[in-house]
């Protein structure tokens, strides 16, 4: 159950892991998975592990990517890499002041000039060191996608990684 918080939780078994926005495991073969479909997924390699994170504007400001980074360098498993996928843009990631405050530094503005912030390069910027690849993609504004802001009530974006 994914709790838009900062929870890492480690996982050595298949099935539910918990309450947590981010999974990580070095058990070969074991897939990990999150949904998103405005939030940021990202999927972090490591030294032999893994961690998949769901990272919406309040686990971003939470530092959940960092925690993951902490739970893979903790365990000895230096991360190497991350991809970031399809998330909402800053082209239509309309916010209010909460939102730009906590992310401070990421201000900008939709397409149609009301506030924005832009998670994809908050996310990339707490993966600082590592290699980072970005789709990029919009979420709503992409038709191919599903977003809660753009209709999407209960269908969601699955991003999977494995060791």
């Amino acid at each position: 159950s994914q709790v838009h918080g900062s929870t890492v939780l480690q996982v050595d078994t298949a099935g539910p892991a918990g309450k947590g926005d981010a999974l990580v495991t070095a058990v070969p073969e074991l897939p990990l998975a999150v949904r998103t479909a405005d939030c940021v997924p990202a999927v972090i390699h490591g030294d032999g592990a893994v961690a998949v994170v769901h990272a919406g504007w309040r686990g971003l400001a939470a530092g959940v990517l960092g925690r993951a980074l902490g739970v893979l360098r903790r365990s000895g498993r230096e991360p190497q890499r991350a991809a970031i996928g399809p998330a909402i843009g800053p082209c239509c990631y309309e916010v209010g002041d909460e939102v730009v405050a906590a992310l401070a530094g990421r201000a900008a503005r939709t397409t149609w000039g009301s506030q924005s912030v832009d998670l994809w390069g908050e996310a990339e910027q707490q993966l600082a060191g590592l290699d980072v690849w970005r789709a990029d993609l919009c979420t709503r504004c992409e038709d191919h996608f599903h977003s809660y802001r753009g209709g999407a009530d209960t269908l969601r974006q699955t991003s999977v990684g494995w060791v």
